[in-house]
Order: C-alpha cells, then sequence, then structure tokens
C-alpha cells in the first residue's frame, strides 16, 4: 500500500470546506464552443431549473411533502416511490465521481430516486460549463433576454441623472434577483453562498447598465465597508492568538511542521478546479481594474467626469480612486503569489492532466491515491474559527449599534449648525448665498448633504456601513460554519470506512480467549463486531498507550499521540517546578540547588531536607525549614508583598510565572474566564439540539410512512427516546448556562477584587478548619455580610443584604459542605469570575488572602494536585478541540451506529467503553464519593497490604532490564548502561527523560503503582499514609530501581528513536522499524526533521555510536512542537518497557466498578431501586470499592500480557530470542536470592525454571492464574491439578485460600484480626510476634531475617 501523504498548508479564514476532488481516471475538459441560444438556455436554466426540478422530486419522490398532495389531488402524481431500506446512496460504484457532493444525496430513498438526482447535478455542471465557456460579451448578449433583467425598470425607473438612475434600477433589479436567488439556492446542490451574493451584486450592476451608466465599481463606501471587514478580519485573527492561543499554535505546529499527523490525515489539501478557476478569474477582473481606473487617473477631464459622477470634490474623488487603485494591485500581489506557490502549480498540473504524479513536503505520490477526505486540520482551524468569528461578530454589531445611537442623539444640534451657518463658506439657494429656510425643499436638501460633509455625517456613514457589511459577513460564516460541520459528519463517515484500521494487528494469540479473556475497556470495544470507526478512533485517541501494533502501523499510518500519552508533559511540568522551588529553599539555607547528576543520582529523595530538619533538632541551626519557607513564600505571593531574602523573592516570582503560565493555557482552552467561552456555547448548543430534533422527525417520517419489520421500528423508538433524552439535557445546560451569564453580569460589581487576586487554586485545609471552625466560620459571615448579593453554588442568586442571622446560616451550610470533601466532576469545571479551584468551582467567593489560615500553603503539594487534575481535560481540549465534550462524542456514536443500522443498546453498549476510558484518563474520578468511609476502609487495608507484603519487591525488579533488551537489543542496552555512566552528554540528557514524564516517580509519589492497582483518592498527597507508602518505596528499593530503570530505558529509547528516523529520511529503514517508530507516533516528516537535526548538531552521536538527543535545545531550533511530541512517545515507551498497568491495561472491576443494563435490572425487578447512571446512558453502575480488592497486585501482570506477551506473538519487539533468554536467567537469580535457602535447595528443577518464567515476565498473568488454581485445588480437595510434577508456592486451608482469592488487603486484614485473636485470647507470645512481622516496613530484606528473630524470642519469651 502507498505511503500516507500529508499536507503542509497553514489555515486559511477564508478557506472554503468542500470534499477534495476524486482525480482517477481523469483528463482535461475539452473547452465548449456554445452558440448564444445555448448560453441563453443554459442561462435560463441555471436561474430557474433548480425550482423546477425541486417541484417535480416532490412531485414523484414526496420528498417537501407540498406539491405531491396537490398533483395526487388531481390525479396528476405518480405513486409515491418507497423508501428502499437496503439501498445505499454512498456506495462507492453508484457514488464514483459526486463523492464532493455526497450531502445531496444523503436523503435519496431509492435507485430511482438516485438516478433523478444525478441527472439534475449532471444538467447542472454542463449548465455551468456552457456559462464558463461563453465569452463576456455573449453572457451579456443573453442576460438582456432575462425578463428579471428589465422588470425592475417599472420598480426603478429613470430619474433624472444618470448616476442616480443607475442606483434606482440597479437597486430594484438585485432586490428581484435576490428574492429568485432565495429560491434557488436551497434546492440547487452546487449553489454557494459567496455564489448567491455574488449573482445579486451581478445584477445590481447589469441592472444599473440598463438604468443609466456602471459607475466605478470601488466607491467611496466600498472601500469603507472593505476597510471595516479587513479591520475585523484583523481583530479577529488577533482574537485567535489572544483568547486561544494555545489551541491556535497547536494546530499551527501540527500544520507547519513535523508534528505527528493522525490517521484521517491521509490526504493533502488541493487547491481544487473551482479554486483555481476562481483565482485565475480575479486575477483578470483585478487587472482590468486596475487598467479602468489608471486610465481614469491619467485624463484631468474623465477624473473630472467621475467626480460629478458620484457627486463628490474632485480631489477626493482621485485620491478615493488611487487608493483603490493601492488596494487592487496588494490583491493583485497575493493573487500572484498564490498562483506561483508550489502547490497551486502542482494542483493546476494535476488537475489539467499534465502531471501524473505530484510531490508535496517532499514526498511523491501517485495521483490515484488521492480520495475524498477532508484534511482534519483544516475542518478543525474552520470549525474553531467560525465559533469564534460569528461571537465577534455579534459583538462587534452590537458596539457598533450603540456607538450609533449614541451618535444619532448629536444630529439635531449638528444639522442646526448646519442650517444656520452653512458649510465651508456655502448657504443655500442656487448662488449659495441665501440663508436657510425651513419651508423650502431645496434648503432642505442642501442641509442634509452638507450635514453628510461634516465630520459628524463622515462619522455616520461610516457606522452605518458597518452595520451593512457586518451582517453580510455574518450570514456567510454562519453558511459556512454549517458547510463544515456537514464535511466534518463525512469525515466521521470516512473514519467509520476505514474502521478495521483500528483493530489490533491480529494473529492466533491476538484473536484466541487468552488474549481476549482478558478484559479491559479497550479490548471490549475493538473486539466488539458492531463497533463503528468513530467509537474505536474515540477510544484510542483518548487512551491508547502504543503498548500494542494496530493495523493502521502495517498500512503505513499513525494514530497520533492520545491524551494519556500527551498527559506525560504536565508530569514534567510538575518535576520541574518541584526541583526549582526546592533549589530556592536550599538557597536560601546556603546550599547548592537540586539537579540530575547522573544515573544513579537520587536527588528526588530531599535527603537534605531530613538532615537540616534534624540539624534544627538537634540545634544546629535556626533556619526555616522547608514547609515553613513554603508557607512564607506562599502568604507574599497571594498578598501581593515583598519578601525578606533574595531567594524567597527569586522564589516568589518564580510561583508567579508558572501560576501564569497555567492560567494562560487554561484560559486559552476555555477552561477558565468563563463569560467569553459560555457565550461561545450557547449558539453550538443550540445547534446540537437543532440536529437532534431534525434527526427525531427522520426517524418519526419513517415511522409513519414506511411499513417497517417489528425489529426496526423498535429500533427506531428508541433512538428517538435516546434523541429526546439529549435534547433536554441540552436544554437543561443552556438554561444553567444562561443562568449563569445572568449571575456573572449581576456579579461583576462585587467581583472586581477577585481578577486582581493572584492565580492560585484553593484547596482547604479540612484540620484547620475543624479545629478553628467558629474563627473560620466569622471570616465568612463578614464576606458574605459585605455583598449587596451572593451567587450561591446552583446558580441561585439572592439579591439583598444579608443579615447577620442569614450570614451565619449560609456560612455553617458552606463549612458543612466543605468538610463533606465534596468535589465538582473536572469536567463540569469552567469559570465564572475571580480565580477557581481547579478550573470553575468554587463553593465560596472568597478572596485567599482572607483565609489563608484554612488552605493548604504548600505550593509544591497544591501544584502536584493541580497539575494531576486538570492536565486531562486540558489535553483532551487540545486534541478534540475546545468547545467539544464528552457529551459530543457521545453523539458521534450514537449517530455512527444509527447510520450502520446497529440498535440503540449497541451504541450504548460502545459509549460505555470509551467514557469509562475518559473517566479513567481525563477526570481521573470513577467514584462518586471518594472520600466515604468505605472508600478509606479500603484504602486502609491495601495500604496495610502494601507496607506489609512488598518489602522484598526489589528482587522481582532484577530481571525487569530484560524487557528494554526486548526493545532495543541487548547490545544497544548495554552500550547505553556504559554511556549513561561515562559520557559526559548522555548524563546530562537524563534530565530530559524526567522532563518528558519519566523517571520522577519518588517526585510524584508514584513509585507503588508499578506493583500495585492503587485507588487515588487524594492527589495532595499530604496525608500519614500517602508519606509512608511514598518512604516506603524507597526504603524497599522499588523508587530507585525504577528511577534508574526508567533512565536508562528513555536514553535507550531515545537513541532507538532518532536511529530509526535516520535511516527513514535515508530510505534505509526496515519493516519492523517503520512499524516501531509508527506506533509511537513518529512518521517521514518527523524522521526528516529529527535528520536535520542530527546534520545541524543539535543531536550528537557519543563514540559509541549511540546517539543523545538533547531535546531541550530542539524549540531553539523551531521544532517546539516536535520535541514535546518526541518526549510524550519516548514517555509511553518507558511505560511499556519498565511496565506499569496503564488505562489501557486495566479491567474495569480493578476499580472497584460493575456495569449492569438497565433492562437487566428492570427485569430482575430491580428497577425502581437501581436508576441508570447519567454519565452511562442505559447502564446501572456499582461503585463497590471492595470489588478491586482482589486485582490490587496485578498492575504489573495485566501490564505485561499486553506489552510483553502480545507485543511479542506480534513480532513488536527487536530481540525476540537472546533478551528473553537473559529475562528467564536474571529471574532465575531473583527468586535464588528472594528463596530461603533450605526452600530453594529442595525445589526440583521444573519449579525453579517455572517460576523464573513467571517472574520474568513473558507470561506473567497467565502463570499467575495457574499458580491460583493450583493452590485452589489443593485447599479444596487436596488435589495437585498437575499430578505433583508442579510444587505448590504455599499450601492453605480452604478458608485462608478462599480469603487470598479476596485479595492482598482482605488477607493483611485477616492476619492482623488473628494476631489480636492470639494476643488477647490465646498465645500472647505468638500474637506478638505475629503483630511485629505484620508491622509496616518490617518485612525489608534486610532486617526480615532480624525481625523474624525478634518474633521467635516473643513467642518463646511469653509463651
Amino acid at each position: 500500500m502507498s505511503e500516507p501523504v500529508y499536507s503542509n498548508i497553514l489555515v486559511d479564514q477564508f478557506y472554503y470546506p468542500s470534499g477534495e476532488p476524486n482525480f482517477e481516471g481523469f483528463s482535461q475538459r475539452t473547452r465548449l464552443n456554445p452558440t448564444f441560444w445555448e448560453t441563453t438556455q443554459a442561462q435560463f436554466g441555471f436561474s430557474y431549473d433548480s425550482q423546477y426540478e425541486a417541484i417535480q422530486e416532490d412531485i414523484q419522490f414526496n420528498t417537501l411533502g407540498v406539491f405531491n398532495p396537490v398533483a395526487r389531488l388531481f390525479d396528476g402524481a405518480e405513486e409515491e416511490q418507497e423508501f428502499d431500506p437496503d439501498f445505499n446512496p454512498f456506495d462507492p460504484e453508484l457514488i464514483e465521481g459526486y463523492e464532493e457532493h455526497a450531502d445531496y444525496f444523503a436523503n435519496t430513498k431509492n435507485i430511482e430516486h438516485f438516478n433523478f438526482k444525478k441527472r439534475v447535478l449532471d444538467e447542472n455542471f454542463a449548465r455551468r460549463a456552457i456559462i464558463q465557456d461563453s465569452g463576456f460579451f455573449q453572457n451579456l448578449g443573453a442576460a438582456f433576454l432575462d425578463p428579471i433583467n428589465l422588470v425592475a425598470l417599472p420598480f426603478g425607473g429613470p430619474t433624472v441623472g444618470m448616476a442616480r438612475s443607475a442606483v434606482r434600477v440597479g437597486a430594484g433589479t438585485a432586490a428581484i434577483v435576490g428574492a429568485v436567488e432565495a429560491t434557488r439556492y436551497p434546492f440547487d446542490p452546487l449553489a454557494t453562498p459567496g455564489e448567491v451574493f455574488m449573482s445579486v451584486g451581478s445584477a445590481a450592476t447589469f441592472g444599473a447598465l440598463l438604468g443609466g451608466i456602471i459607475s466605478v465599481p470601488l466607491t467611496r463606501r466600498a472601500r469603507m465597508i472593505r476597510d471595516q471587514n479587513n479591520r475585523f478580519l484583523e481583530k479577529e485573527a488577533k482574537l485567535n492568538e489572544e483568547v486561544d492561543f494555545t489551541t491556535y499554535a497547536f494546530d499551527q505546529a501540527n500544520l507547519k511542521n513535523s508534528g505527528s499527523r493522525n490517521v484521517e490525515d491521509v490526504v493533502p489539501t488541493f487547491y481544487r478546479k473551482t479554486d483555481i478557476e476562481n483565482v485565475k478569474t480575479e486575477a483578470k477582473n483585478v487587472q482590468k481594474g486596475i487598467e479602468q481606473r489608471e486610465k481614469i487617473l491619467s485624463s484631468p477631464q474623465r477624473i473630472k467626469a467621475q467626480a460629478k459622477k458620484v457627486d463628490e470634490p474632485v480631489a477626493e474623488t482621485e485620491a478615493n480612486i488611487q487608493r483603490e487603485v493601492d488596494d487592487l494591485k496588494q490583491r493583485q500581489l497575493e493573487l500572484d503569489f498564490s498562483q506561483n506557490s508550489k502547490l497551486f502549480k502542482d494542483s493546476e498540473a494535476v488537475l489539467t492532466g499534465k502531471k501524473d504524479k505530484i510531490v508535496i513536503n517532499n514526498r511523491e505520490f501517485d495521483a490515484k491515491t488521492v480520495k475524498t477526505l477532508d484534511d482534519a486540520d483544516q475542518l478543525k482551524s474552520d470549525k474553531k474559527h467560525f465559533e469564534v468569528a460569528i461571537p465577534a461578530i455579534n459583538k462587534t454589531i452590537k458596539e457598533v449599534e450603540n456607538k450609533l445611537a449614541k451618535l444619532k442623539l448629536r444630529e439635531p444640534y449638528r444639522l442646526r449648525d448646519v442650517q444656520e451657518r452653512g458649510f465651508q463658506g456655502k448657504k443655500y439657494g442656487k448662488k449659495l448665498d441665501e440663508d436657510y429656510d425651513a419651508g423650502n425643499t431645496k434648503h432642505q436638501e442642501q442641509a442634509q448633504n452638507y450635514l453628510k460633509q461634516t465630520d459628524y455625517g463622515k462619522e455616520k456613514k461610516k457606522l452605518e456601513d458597518q452595520l451593512e457589511a457586518l451582517p453580510l459577513r455574518r450570514t456567510e460564516l454562519i453558511a459556512r460554519q454549517s458547510q463544515t460541520l456537514r464535511e466534518i459528519k463525512f469525515r466521521r463517515q470516512a473514519i467509520d470506512k476505514q474502521s478495521e484500521e483500528f483493530n489490533f494487528d491480529s494473529n492466533m494469540y491476538i484473536n484466541s480467549p487468552l488474549f481476549r479473556g482478558i478484559f479491559n475497556p479497550t479490548k471490549d470495544l475493538l473486539f466488539d463486531k458492531t463497533a463503528t470507526g468513530i467509537a474505536k478512533y474515540n477510544m484510542l485517541s483518548i487512551g491508547f498507550d502504543s503498548g500494542l501494533m494496530l493495523e493502521m502501523h502495517k498500512r503505513g499510518r499513525m494514530l497520533g499521540n492520545s491524551v494519556h500519552q500527551n498527559k506525560a508533559a504536565h508530569k514534567g511540568r510538575i518535576r520541574d517546578f518541584v526541583m526549582n522551588m526546592r533549589s530556592y529553599y536550599l538557597q536560601s539555607v546556603g546550599m547548592g540547588k537540586v539537579d540530575t547528576g547522573n544515573l544513579f543520582s537520587m536527588s528526588q529523595i530531599e535527603w537534605q531536607k531530613y538532615y537540616l530538619s534534624a540539624r534544627k533538632k538537634m540545634g544546629g541551626g535556626q533556619q526555616l525549614s522547608e514547609e515553613e519557607f513554603y508557607d512564607k513564600i506562599l502568604t507574599h505571593y497571594i498578598t501581593n508583598t515583598v519578601a525578606d531574602s533574595d531567594a524567597e523573592n527569586a522564589a516568589i516570582a518564580y510561583m508567579r510565572k508558572h501560576w501564569d503560565k497555567e492560567r494562560i493555557e487554561k484560559e486559552s482552552l476555555g477552561l477558565i474566564g468563563g463569560e467569553t467561552f459560555l457565550k461561545g456555547k450557547l449558539p453550538r448548543l443550540a445547534l446540537d439540539i437543532e440536529q437532534k430534533q431534525i434527526a427525531i422527525r427522520e426517524l418519526e417520517e419513517t415511522l409513519a410512512t414506511k411499513n417497517l419489520k417489528p425489529q426496526t421500528r423498535a429500533k427506531f423508538k428508541k433512538y428517538i427516546e435516546h434523541y429526546e433524552a439529549r435534547i433536554k439535557q441540552l436544554n437543561d445546560e443552556v438554561a444553567d448556562i444562561t443562568l449563569e451569564l445572568e449571575n456573572i453580569a449581576k456579579g461583576k460589581t462585587y467581583y472586581g477584587h477577585e481578577k486582581n487576586e493572584p492565580y492560585f487554586p484553593r484547596n482547604y485545609n479540612h484540620v484547620m478548619i475543624r479545629k478553628y471552625r467558629p474563627e473560620f466560620e466569622n471570616i465568612l459571615i463578614d464576606d458574605l455580610m459585605e455583598r449587596p448579593f451572593i451567587i450561591m453554588d446552583k446558580g441561585k442568586t439572592i439579591e439583598k443584604n444579608l443579615s447577620r442571622k442569614e450570614a451565619t446560616e449560609l456560612a455553617q451550610k458552606a463549612t458543612s459542605r466543605i468538610l463533606m470533601e465534596e468535589e465538582v466532576n473536572i469536567d463540569q469545571m469552567f469559570v465564572g469570575q475571580g480565580v477557581s479551584k481547579h478550573l470553575r468551582h468554587r463553593i465560596l467567593d472568597i478572596p485567599n488572602a482572607k483565609i489563608l489560615k484554612f488552605i493548604h500553603r504548600n505550593p509544591i503539594a497544591v501544584y502536584k494536585k493541580y497539575v494531576n487534575t486538570t492536565s486531562g481535560l486540558v489535553e483532551f481540549k487540545k486534541k478534540f478541540g475546545t468547545q467539544k465534550t464528552i457529551d459530543d462524542i457521545q453523539d458521534e456514536i450514537f449517530e455512527s451506529a444509527r447510520e450502520a443500522g446497529h440498535t440503540v443498546a449497541d451504541a450504548q453498549r460502545h459509549f460505555l467503553q470509551v467514557r469509562y476510558m475518559y473517566d479513567r484518563v481525563v477526570t481521573e474520578r470513577l467514584h462518586k464519593n471518594p472520600y466515604s468511609m468505605n472508600n478509606y476502609l479500603v484504602n486502609l487495608a491495601r495500604t496495610g497490604a502494601q507496607l506489609s507484603y512488598l518489602g522484598p519487591v526489589i528482587f522481582s525488579t532484577i530481571a525487569e532490564p530484560a524487557i528494554s533488551m526486548m526493545n532495543h537489543g541487548v547490545g544497544k542496552y548495554m552500550r547505553t548502561l556504559l554511556d549513561s555512566v561515562l559520557n559526559p552528554a548522555m548524563r546530562r540528557n537524563i534530565k530530559n527523560i524526567e522532563k518528558a514524564g519519566e523517571a520522577i516517580d519518588i517526585t510524584l509519589g508514584a513509585s507503588q503503582h508499578r506493583m500495585v492497582n492503587d485507588m487515588s483518592f487524594n492527589t495532595m498527597s499530604d496525608s500519614f499514609l500517602d508519606r509512608a507508602k511514598n518512604g516506603f518505596y524507597i526504603l524497599n528499593g522499588l523508587a530507585p530501581a525504577t528511577t534508574v530503570m526508567k533512565r536508562l530505558d528513555g536514553l535507550a529509547r531515545t537513541d532507538h528513536f532518532i536511529e530509526s528516523a535516520i535511516k527513514w529520511a535515508d530510505g534505509k529503514i526496515s519493516p519492523f522499524e517503520k512499524e516501531y517508530l509508527l506506533r509511537y507516533n513518529i512518521g517521514l516528516r518527523e524522521a526528516k526533521k529529527i535528520k536535520k537535526l542530527y546534520e545541524d548538531g543539535i543531536i550528537e552521536k557519543t563514540p559509541n555510536g549511540l546517539y543523545v538527543g538533547n531535546t531541550d535545545k530542539w524549540a531553539d531550533a523551531g521544532e517546539e512542537a516536535l520535541a514535546e511530541s518526541f518526549g510524550n512517545s519516548v514517555s509511553s515507551g518507558v511505560l511499556n518497557a519498565v511496565l506499569m498497568g496503564t488505562p489501557a491495561d486495566k479491567p474495569k472491576i480493578v476499580d472497584g466498578i460493575v456495569f449492569f443494563r438497565e433492562s437487566t435490572m428492570q427485569k430482575a425487578g430491580l428497577g425502581g431501586l437501581f436508576k441508570p447512571d447519567p454519565d452511562y446512558p442505559g447502564y446501572v453502575k456499582f461503585d463497590i470499592p471492595i470489588l478491586g480488592l482482589p486485582f490490587q497486585f496485578y498492575s504489573y501482570a495485566l501490564a505485561a500480557t499486553n506489552k510483553v506477551t502480545a507485543a511479542y506473538t506480534q513480532g513488536a519487539l527487536k530481540d525476540r530470542v537472546i533478551a528473553p533468554i537473559i529475562g528467564i536467567g536474571l529471574a532465575y537469580f531473583s527468586q535464588y536470592l528472594r528463596t530461603p535457602s533450605y526452600i530453594w535447595e529442595d525445589l526440583e528443577p521444573q519449579d525453579k525454571m517455572l517460576r523464573a518464567f513467571e517472574y520474568s515476565g513473558l507470561a506473567a498473568i497467565y502463570t499467575d492464574l495457574f499458580y491460583e488454581s493450583l493452590h485452589t485445588m489443593l485447599a479444596v480437595n487436596d488435589t495437585n491439578i498437575t499430578g505433583g510434577f508442579i510444587s505448590p508456592k504455599y499450601q492453605d486451608s480452604a478458608i485462608e485460600q478462599g480469603i487470598g482469592l479476596m485479595g492482598a488487603g482482605p488477607s493483611y486484614v485477616t492476619d492482623v484480626v488473628q494476631a489480636i485473636n492470639e494476643l488477647v485470647n490465646g498465645d500472647m507470645g505468638k500474637g506478638m510476634g505475629m503483630m511485629l512481622k505484620k508491622a509496616p516496613g518490617f518485612t525489608l530484606p534486610y532486617i526480615r531475617g532480624q525481625v523474624n528473630d525478634w518474633a521467635a524470642a516473643l513467642d518463646e519469651k511469653f509463651d
């Protein structure tokens, strides 16, 4: 299959999106030589045939429901054509050559209807070809016979003066043609808004020709309209950059440079045939316009004659014409630039048959490979442009209306001035020497003319012209927005057609129950035979981790980094913030800054903090502790005051810069600064409602008019119910937004003080609030009483001053709610006024400065939580668009399922998987009340199990380097290890791995996630349990070992990516390396840019032949977007080698979440008790955290199933022989170290090898399941399922094994209960020993032997 083709076109706000031309079998059109009669027929057909055909279509096929009933009444209609449910108007054979007009055939009932519409379209094309090839005068002569151009004469009528006659007749003709165009436009499949405007405008000109003369086309009024339009477009472009600059830059990066391109970008954007013709035609007209004006300027007599025609002073007329010449010459330069561009020439060459192949971005391809898909980047840009531009025009119109209204208040006074004084020495009458006579009509006309020439009149005229021009621009944009939305729909349909490309690259193992039976949302959807392409695309775009090969990678395409992958860069931000803040503290106490010096550096452990704290406690210093330092600078930051030392002020400045950067990013994506965002959202919601109402009408019409099977009728009714429910949701959202906007408008007078408050997310300190609750409530009461009114959390407004009693009641309620620790879903957050927690939500709008004592003031802890909480939605908006929500994705999935003939239940099942992945990745909030006692107890059991059972976990990591060796090769990995120790450049690049978001697990407090499916409830990471876990994983060696292995794999992976990219750029890449790069979203364009970075010396090479990325320098070379994308790819690869379960690996049950269909609950008689979850239509969600306990220690095994076992079978690993053998050998060694010698010596060889195989990761989940089955059967009926060939690791009673199957948490709790029971009711010494062994941290390998000795001594002592 040929390579995918990419474009490099800048966003063009005037680009009119439409389907790509089909070049297959194209030959240059023979130019026609039409006769005068043929031209006349074509013009008549152009104006009137579309209306006639629409009537005929309605009579034959009842498409409008207007003329068919009338014709039937008079027996003039044929029998109505039946809708054929099996007919597909988009069948490739039928629609070939008409792909650009696919929407025209969407409502086709059957093949007869399709042929009827095709004939209409063909005739329309033929008429346009005749008109196009007819000469100007031939078209002009034919137009004389059009009665429309003559009808206007009696309405406009010739008047005294040729100029006035032209204006009146032209206006009359334009009005009548406008009415004709209004009837033609809805029924002409080739009509565009621009064509309608051109028809009306040309009619006005032609009418003017009949009534008088053709004046200079660009008058002063036209120039003013154009100037205003240009000013608006400049303002609009500025708005694009300032209000939404992050997304704008994101889109630009994808278009301008080598950032990753997505699977839908399989075709370039060309100049279409009509685009080329329009550019050339405009160029000719511009040249003619320049010649006409220069001819006038060359003769003083002509200038005077023209001034007389337009009733202007000669000097002003000359200046106006010269400005028009300058404008036209500027436009001529623009057109020349377009026509001389390589893209224009290539497009014209292909369309005229002069070239068989074209080259874009150094890529040569056959024109036959071009398909009728739209360029996704252009569509996204267009969609976003309309969403910004239309509200901006509305705002501008309102501003102009207000200015004009205020200006008109001065008109009586300005009119009186010219009546009394005249104008520039002129008075009234024929000789301009008479005083003003109010009863003289001629004097009245002269006074109005004088008024127009004053500064007041000119300003009024300018505003009136603006009001005339802006609505026309708005109308055009609205029409183009509608077209863009249709194009996006066709793009969705095109993605649906590529559905198989989103499947896993299959083989016997991938298709077997062994793989498919390890459920997770991604597999559940991709293996669903009814799943549509758009459902799969959205799933992968949100949660794909590049762990497995997809079918598209085999076909030479890439998906683009998912939301999950792009979140890695935000972890890098946390790393930078923490390192810099800690460095400022250490500088304040006379120590050096924190940095990553080498492969084994453990600067993240914060040893300096513990050293200084210990020294202070021993009286060795009076400096501030780290917590005191952060508290102090945060107080200065919020109160806008100056600190005491240079280090403190530098820390405050850095913090302000960092928080401002976060604020700007969120504002640019519409996540805060909500007033503008909300106003822009209302029109879009209205459009969504309208589209669903149309879908309902179509379904209801089908149900009412067609004889459908019962199953089909039931399916259609279910879709109607779904759309009605969505309309209700959308209407509720409209109501909420409207109320929010009203409250924001009312609240502006009060909330002004918050706008100057430094940006800092508020996280309440519940400990302090509980301890000093009266003080906290009194602060709230005083603040509430200061307001003239208050905006409550749910948008209810109380417009009065509060009494102390009322304020007290509200303060107490607010405090109670805060202490319940409720939070709002991240995707439901945005702000109205002021600065808000995370993105939108504050229970109380009170400045942070007033309640400093009661909020968390550790900037590092707050920043960690803030970034972790918001990064998912930020990347979702960047990936899918600022206005897109998960509800929009739901609508896409349901619409796609309906078009594919699937049921509502199918669509609900598809969306369930996508929505769950969204909640895992974007909101990271799967539990309704994560702070409930039930969740707390489960978390406590999980933590106890970790601290008790994972002491010797370091031995499990010994074999893990083998997985990196499988990815990169044994030799490459060992050379990387050597260079990372000895080569300064390689050591320097370790920090780039950390900036990419990896090897910072200690900083993030996330080391345990490698081995544990931990349920995160509090991302502040400030609780005792959180600190205990982080310290434990440092002490047991897992955190340091993980850090070293991730650094090493990141360096090796950087070299691997760069080496393969350079090979691809040189044309020497192997199929394996190419697929490997595509899997990690590095294409040929990226490869060529990477090679250039190497040639420019930015990328280095060590003496051992390894590439050093130096990605921190790529931005200086203009490749900032590539650097971020490359870093995200490296991060994904690291997680696929140093294994940690990702959202794409884990079943839902791991989170303690279970879903049942609503219909199932109703059949069971439980429908009234359990309601469907509003986020998961058609499903009841059960949030039972205890169900996740059995899978607590399965994170590594679940990840290994995909990243090792499945990837191995796909051939996606580089070394599939030596590295696995090394892995088994290392695992054998690790088992030797962790197993007591007396047990190891008694093991049979097959037991040693099987356990080594298990810990190698090659088949972890399956060996885990095997041993669990072995132990269970032994416990239940004392049967060894292997006949004794394999020995168990342990043997429990049936009860103990049953508890063990419930997970490590229940096992730990049981052990503790048994120890307490022994301690209280039985053997005290034994109980004390059991408690000692279960104490947190007492299983660490270097103290475990001593602990066992202590336990034995206690048992003996107190026996």
